[in-house]
């Protein structure tokens, strides 16, 4: 794929993220229904750091993996195993897509898929 056409398609999805992102609460949606969890509880792992900001971890995705990301979505293990995961998706400025399971609470990446994932870490 030509280089620009992978910038340009990175900042349309980029762009898509931040009005669903913005648009959300007028819609009627946000990240934590999506989880099952109320707002407010979301919120409140937040504060009492019970799960890192998802800031912290789309920084630390897209540094180490050279990418934006799309894509994010709060789940809750309904098994217990693993408690909230961030779940990921991120374009690589090569234009491969990625996609991410990261614990919630440590921040460590605990799945990783997609197209062209071979040799994408720095």
């Amino acid at each position: 794929m030509h280089p620009m056409r992978t910038q340009y398609a990175a900042i349309i999805g980029r762009l898509i993220w931040y009005l669903i992102w913005s648009l959300g609460p007028v819609l009627g949606l946000n990240q934590a229904a999506m989880a099952g969890l109320s707002h407010d509880e979301a919120l409140e792992a937040v504060r009492s750091g019970k799960i890192l900001p998802i800031l912290t971890i789309i920084e630390k995705v897209e540094r180490e993996y050279n990418g934006r990301v799309v894509e994010v979505e709060l789940e809750n293990d309904e098994d217990g195993n693993t408690g909230m995961t961030y779940e990921i998706n991120l374009i690589t400025a090569e234009g491969r897509f990625l996609e991410f399971t990261v614990n919630a609470r440590t921040g460590e990446i605990i799945g990783l898929g997609g197209r062209g994932i071979g040799g994408e870490r720095d």
